[in-house]
């Protein structure tokens, strides 16, 4: 059984790592292998090619699904899980399609925005929609989560703009109800967010200094409903049930058991049920079930069958759970506890001792994978969830969820007794605001970490379950990984990374770089700067901003310019723009001349005189004596005529205005004498670039066309006498869900 169960779990989440989905003929392949295997009663291998059959067709319906459902305009029945006030107006929408499937059990979903709606609209109303969607493409950069692979662990489908909408049901339903009455009893209170949050999974209100606290010292889980909440309702629940039970007709005999522990989970699927059922309740609910049933049932199986059960269910009913962060960080907490429980010796697993060195286990597993999954890790997470985990799990879930029907039903004494419940958490906010506050409170991995944590993990894994010969040359193989990457060293890079319809260049020498532009900003919040370009300068572990230059003040070039400079205050400002000047007093306008920096020379080409114009565009060369990067910003044709009389010659050239229909005129392309050309878009933008004309002529000039919105960031590596040029959608992280579904036409066969 176990080997069974094995082979379907380990095939669904080799999903994650399939570099592209197989057609047609892969599926039939499969099919007559998995007959074949249960004729000749292989089960282990007939349930293996069953998991990636199971996997193959609910990654496919995903991947085909805006291609066969969402063609230009489409109206859709929705159901609206979610909305957030955006700003002008606009709304942002979660929405599930009701009338369609992902699979047998999964609806599809999408991320809309909708301009100025009815103010009527509402979580919870069933709305006839008539949308503009696109498949869900989003922006591919090293150091940033793969908003992609995030979508689809959501059954995202795509994202668009409402086009209007007719209101199908107003009825909200009976939890968007007690989810508003719980707001009003809890929005004017200091710690109403959290009490919020716990009661019924609503984030709402969550504010992003609340969040950026949260993250830094490490607390996130201990607010979004998961495995620890549930398990704590339904352990709770059951111990007052076993309590009443001596009073109630239910006490016979094992009956009894069964009952308090049915009673539990009923209790426990009510909680998870307010909480919405977000997908990761829905996985953490799942496992929970199983375990029930299982203990219900009085199976004699070991604690490792059971999670092994339980895995196999979640896969079962959600094959995505793979793509997300909370089934490894659930799963791998488990799994470090009954090692703990196993290997641990027993004079520590006690007392005082026992609680340490268990959240000290389930702390350094949990941080390795959080460093996997989401690049980084909060050093104060590990003293403050010693001391908060306990109280949640003792004191502040039980007494929430004790107080939550009372607070429902409205009767008297709800306002005190949710300001009681405000007080509870006030040393509980001190506490998660003092760690937060602390240096170092968020430690961004880079790459050599990165591949680092995935060594030790691998490495512990082998050395838990076997310690012998086979253990060593199998942790010598994990190791020797580390080779490869020290053997060769390139003498600097530039990196064009995946900022939309907008643009950002880095340049960098070992651990020193230059910024050439920081992408867009948005009034919502939104900053390409804080969510692309800082966490990619901190994953490739460059600690100094020596240049940041600026080519002109188009909000997509220059709108994280003085957010940048503010975090690098040491940098030189090259820039005809006034960047916050009283924040920053170093910089130099933008006039032809040359710097030396290091091994490269900066070559600032033009304008002679400042202009406010696009082809007014600060536009340098970086040159080592040999190879040669060419940025002209976004330069038009009078820009490039007036660079004529100069020596432009590069290797590599960024493309002049993203591409555009008037700009890369044929004379200054042959001026140039590229052999790579970057074009810096966003995909299916509204702007229509780079425009068919200007990739005609870089095609009829035999360049190498190298595109943002169909590769992600694009990094090219330079030796003293050749280079390596690498995108992360086709090398560096091609996996099938960071690819470009099919979309428009419909494109050949695979």
């Amino acid at each position: 059984m176990d080997r069974i169960l094995l082979g379907f779990t380990a095939a669904v989440l080799s999903g994650t790592l399939w570099p592209s989905l197989g057609g047609f003929q892969l599926t039939i392949v499969l099919l007559f292998a998995f007959i074949i295997t249960l004729w000749f009663k292989l089960w282990p291998l007939a349930a293996t090619i069953f998991g990636v059959l199971w996997f193959h067709w609910h990654a496919s319906e995903l991947w085909w699904y805006p291609h066969k459902w969402l063609q230009n305009s489409t109206e859709i029945q929705a159901k609206i899980l979610a909305l957030n006030d955006g700003s002008h107006g606009q709304v942002r929408l979660d929405i599930g399609f009701s009338d369609q499937r992902i699979g047998l059990f999964q609806s599809p979903q999408a991320r809309v925005y909708w301009l100025e709606p009815p103010p009527e609209l509402q979580v919870g109303q069933h709305w006839r929609l008539l949308i503009s969607a696109k498949p869900n493409v989003s922006p591919l950069n090293q150091g940033a989560d793969s908003a992609q692979r995030l979508a689809y662990s959501r059954y995202q489908v795509a994202r668009g703009r409402v086009i209007g909408g007719e209101l199908i049901s107003p009825d909200t339903g009976w939890r968007q109800k007690a989810v508003q009455t719980l707001e009003t009893q809890f929005s004017a209170l200091g710690r109403g967010d959290l009490l919020l949050a716990l009661s019924s999974g609503e984030r709402r209100l969550l504010s992003p200094e609340r969040w950026q606290s949260l993250r830094n010292s490490g607390t996130t889980h201990l607010i979004a409903i998961s495995g620890l909440h549930l398990g704590v309702a339904m352990g709770a629940c059951w111990l007052l049930f076993r309590w009443l039970m001596p009073m109630s007709w239910l006490n016979k005999g094992a009956f009894a058991y069964q009952s308090t522990v049915a009673l539990a989970w009923v209790c426990a699927s009510a909680y998870a049920w307010l909480s919405g059922f977000a997908i990761a309740t829905q996985r953490a609910w799942l496992m929970l079930s199983l375990v029930f049933l299982l203990g219900l049932l009085m199976r004699h199986l070991t604690r490792w069958d059971r999670l092994l059960i339980a895995l196999a269910g979640v896969l079962l009913l959600d094959p995505m759970a793979g793509l997300g962060a909370s089934l490894w960080l659930s799963f791998g907490a488990l799994a470090t506890i009954f090692c703990w429980m196993e290997r641990v010796p027993e004079q520590y697993r006690s007392g005082w001792r026992g609680l340490v060195t268990l959240q000290l286990s389930v702390g350094l597993i949990t941080s390795v994978i959080a460093l996997l999954c989401f690049d980084g890790l909060a050093p104060h997470g590990f003293w403050v969830n010693l001391i908060l985990v306990p109280l949640f799990s003792l004191l502040i879930i039980p007494v929430c969820l004790l107080c939550l029907p009372w607070l429902l039903w409205g009767g008297p004494g709800t306002e005190q007794m949710a300001s009681g419940l405000d007080a509870m958490l006030i040393p509980i906010e001190a506490l998660i605001n003092y760690s937060a506050s602390l240096p170092a409170g968020w430690l961004s991995g880079t790459e050599q970490q990165t591949h680092l944590a995935i060594i030790v993990l691998a490495s512990a894994l082998v050395l838990v379950f076997r310690r012998d010969r086979v253990a060593l040359v199998l942790v010598g193989i994990c190791w020797c990984s580390l080779l490869p990457g020290l053997s060769r060293i390139p003498t600097w890079r530039f990196h064009m990374l995946d900022v939309g319809q907008g643009l950002s260049v880095v340049i960098q020498q070992q651990n020193r770089a230059l910024v050439y532009d920081t992408g867009a900003s948005f009034p919502f919040g939104y900053s390409y700067q804080a969510a692309v370009l800082q966490p990619f300068l901190r994953h490739r572990g460059i600690s100094h901003l020596d240049y940041l230059v600026v080519s002109h003040g188009d909000n997509d070039h220059a709108g994280g310019a003085a957010a940048l400079l503010r975090h690098y205050p040491e940098a030189l400002l090259i820039s005809d723009l006034a960047v916050s000047p009283a924040e920053h007093e170093h910089q130099r306008h933008c006039r032809p001349g040359t710097i030396q920096w290091q091994a490269l020379t900066i070559e600032i080409l033009a304008p002679k005189v400042p202009d406010s114009s696009n082809d007014g565009s600060c536009v340098i060369r970086i040159n080592d004596g040999h190879y040669r990067l060419l940025l002209p910003g976004d330069i038009e044709t009078d820009g490039e005529v007036r660079l004529l009389r100069q020596d432009l010659s590069a290797q590599f050239l960024l493309a002049p205005h993203h591409g555009s229909r008037t700009s890369s005129r044929l004379s200054f392309l042959q001026k140039v004498d590229a052999l790579h050309v970057f074009i810096s878009n966003g995909y299916r933008h509204r702007f229509g670039m780079p425009h068919a004309e200007a990739l005609q002529r870089y095609r009829e000039l035999g360049l190498a066309v190298w595109r943002s919105d169909l590769q992600g960031q694009v990094s090219v590596s330079i030796y003293p006498n050749d280079y390596q040029i690498h995108s992360l959608r086709d090398d560096l992280q091609a996996y099938w869900y960071n690819g470009i579904p099919p979309f428009g036409d419909r494109p050949k066969s695979e």
